[in-house]
């Protein structure tokens, strides 16, 4: 998934932190 999108790891996780923050529809 990672590679499909074109990101890396750490801003996955940076946007999955910001996801439990606020959630947004995607």
């Amino acid at each position: 998934i990672c590679s499909m999108l074109g990101i890396s790891k750490p801003t996955l996780y940076a946007y999955v932190r910001s996801a439990e923050t606020k959630p947004v529809a995607a």
